[in-house]
């Protein structure tokens, strides 16, 4: 019996497993959600992170609601959401900006999510905060944040549109122009051309008199 093909499934659905639970249970930490919101409340944090500005400005409902700020910029900010699936069980959910933003701004804002859910992480697991995995190496293990993040290249393909509309509406407008020109020669095709301005008197200044 060919043993390659079973063997070859079972490591199939191992890896499945794997990939499915790493998905699944990332963002499940083995303590109480009141040791989470503590820990979340007043995390540790190296100077700068996780926000480009600085350490978060942090508040909360004192259950299972925080938000992360970023310093001076509340409309940069972050929703963290605590449920206890156990007393020695908690999920927390990370939802950063808003439905609608621009592309660059929703761009912005999903690298920032990926530095927060590493600073989450580090703080829940007992750990430093790793600069490195802050880039996604952390957040790609989480579900994927309600609010839709766009990637550079939308980004990129968005201003590039803008660009490209703003050209449009230059070339409409000059064409409307030019058009208004033609046909204001066409409706003057006949006019008699405008009579000359009178001269200006001529002025030959005061006589002299006469010397003695």
């Amino acid at each position: 019996m060919n043993l390659a093909y079973p063997i070859f499934v079972v490591g199939l659905a191992a890896g499945a497993y794997y990939l499915y639970t790493q998905h699944s249970d990332a963002d499940v930490y083995p303590l109480s959600r009141e040791q989470v919101y503590a820990r979340l409340d007043r995390p540790t944090l190296p100077n700068g992170a996780p926000f480009q500005q600085g350490s978060p400005e942090i508040s909360g409902n004192g259950i299972d609601r925080i938000s992360w700020s970023a310093p001076g910029y509340a409309a940069q900010s972050c929703a963290l959401k605590l449920a206890a699936l156990s007393p020695k069980a908690t999920r927390v959910a990370v939802s950063c900006g808003h439905d609608g933003d621009d592309s660059l701004t929703s761009m912005v804002t999903g690298e920032e999510r990926n530095a927060v859910i590493e600073a989450i992480d580090a703080n829940l697991t007992d750990r430093a905060f790793d600069p490195s995995r802050a880039r996604g190496q952390t957040a790609w293990r989480w579900p994927a944040d309600p609010v839709r993040h766009a990637t550079m290249a939308a980004a990129v393909g968005d201003n590039l549109q803008q660009g490209l509309e703003a050209a449009a509406s230059v070339a409409s407008a000059q064409r409307e122009a030019d058009a208004a020109q033609r046909q204001y020669e066409r409706d003057h095709a006949n006019d008699p051309p405008p009579s000359a301005p009178p001269a200006a008197p001529q002025s030959f200044g005061q006589p002299t008199l006469p010397t003695q």
